[in-house]
């Protein structure tokens, strides 16, 4: 088993289990400016989602309904929240394409913000505000799309263990930050809080956009390197990389390895 994992993926054999990571290489991961848009995307991709989340019990219960019907009335949100989340990360392994079902993650919750912000405060559209609230809960959770691309676009155990790190730092400063959108002062419709996510959703669409046409253009500019080259020079290039002691992979003038790789490729 340990042979067919390596043999799928060497940069998984450059360090042991026992083997510390340095400061020198925990920088070095940290500077890993190929991994920068996922860790922007950490912070401000469930922004959106995360207040009508935290406060969906509270929501519920402005809009007049008491404790048990509360309880009862939030399980329709969840559900659909673990059918997105089984659904969206099997086709986003189907199609090959990851920023795309993070697009759609950020399509379905803008019109639901929008609803929400241009509707009456009127209790006479009480289950219109608890539908919109509901379809926000269950929304296509992406975040395991997210922990798998952070993985697969590390190219080394060093960058991997940071990067995966990272990533999770930076969701749960997001959480922080979120919490904080729905004020007191907003209650119970919070049409502040509303616009804001909404300005939030619109910087992610641009983010996920970017972070897309930006990794299309790091493989295609290996590509031409790559392509150019004969399959002597290609074996040459491969087996000139070398582990070191630290675990690090370099190549014997010195060039790093892992994702900065010519034969790495990250998906997108």
């Amino acid at each position: 088993m340990v042979n067919r994992i390596i043999r799928d993926d060497p940069s998984k054999g450059d360090m042991h289990n026992r083997q510390a990571l340095s400061l020198s290489l925990f920088w070095e991961a940290i500077k890993d400016y190929d991994m920068w848009p996922i860790y922007l995307l950490g912070i401000t991709w469930s922004l959106p989602q995360i207040p009508s989340n935290s406060y969906i019990t509270l929501i519920i219960e402005s809009l007049g309904f008491n404790t048990f019907q509360t309880n009862l009335l939030t399980i329709p949100g969840y559900v659909l929240f673990i059918v997105q989340l089984l659904t969206w990360t099997w086709v986003s392994e189907k199609i090959n394409n990851r920023f795309v079902i993070i697009l759609v993650c950020q399509l379905w919750m803008l019109p639901l913000l929008i609803a929400l912000e241009v509707l009456p405060s009127s209790a006479a559209y009480t289950w219109a505000r608890y539908t919109l609230n509901t379809m926000l809960v269950g929304f296509p959770y992406i975040h395991p799309i997210l922990v798998a691309m952070t993985s697969r676009n590390a190219g080394s155990v060093r960058t991997r263990t940071v990067g995966t790190a990272l990533y999770n730092m930076c969701v749960q400063a997001s959480n922080i930050i979120a919490v904080n959108v729905y004020r007191t002062p907003d209650a119970p419709y919070y049409y502040t809080g509303n616009k804001v996510l909404i300005i939030i959703v619109a910087f992610n669409v641009a983010i996920i956009l970017a972070s897309k046409g930006y990794y299309i253009w790091r493989n295609r500019t290996r590509d031409r390197k790559w392509n150019v080259m004969s399959h002597a020079e290609r074996e040459a290039y491969i087996n000139s990389f070398v582990g070191d002691e630290t675990g690090e992979t370099k190549t014997v003038n010195g060039a790093r390895g892992g994702n900065k790789r010519m034969d790495f490729r990250f998906v997108h």
